[in-house]
């Protein structure tokens, strides 16, 4: 559905990869990505992901109620 949220799908294989995902693309810190367990880096990842999901659906809705004025 429109509203539904929708997680990429890619592999990551080595650790650049890892390091572009989480660091540049999502925006989470060098200190956690180098310093933290996977298994919290993982939850970090997913909130943050939910949260720009949000983020863009409410600029979206703000969007088209100034196009609609």
């Amino acid at each position: 559905t429109k509203n539904s949220i929708k997680i990429p799908k890619f592999e990551l294989y080595e650790i650049e990869d890892y390091y572009a995902y989480y660091v540049f693309i999502l925006g989470i810190s060098e200190e956690i990505f180098w310093n933290a367990d996977y298994a919290f880096l993982s939850g970090v990842a997913q909130n943050v992901s939910v949260y720009k999901a949000w983020e863009n659906y409410a600029v979206e809705k703000a969007t088209e109620g100034q196009n609609g004025r």
